[in-house]
């Protein structure tokens, strides 16, 4: 999910685990409530009728960068460090 995001292309996932984390409804891509064949069909009725922004979600899927992983990490070491 988090590479297609940023490829700025919304996703559509189940409303657990780690799809919570990396879909934010509505607006990088959209959250299944239910398992159902009729929701998933309707998500992606919706999907192909909305346009999301694609430069939004890639830029949201930042978060997921290997870059960002080290420098938080770095960060947070620091700080135990420190302590």
């Amino acid at each position: 999910m988090a590479e297609a995001q940023a490829c700025g292309l919304p996703v559509i996932g189940v409303a657990r685990g780690g799809a919570v984390d990396i879909v934010e409804h509505e607006q990088t891509g959209w959250l299944l409530e239910r398992q159902s064949v009729e929701e998933l069909r309707r998500l992606i009725r919706r999907a192909a009728a909305e346009d999301l922004d694609r430069d939004a979600i890639s830029a949201r899927s930042e978060r997921f960068a290997e870059n960002r992983f080290r420098r938080e990490l770095r960060r947070i070491v620091h700080e135990v460090v420190a302590a």
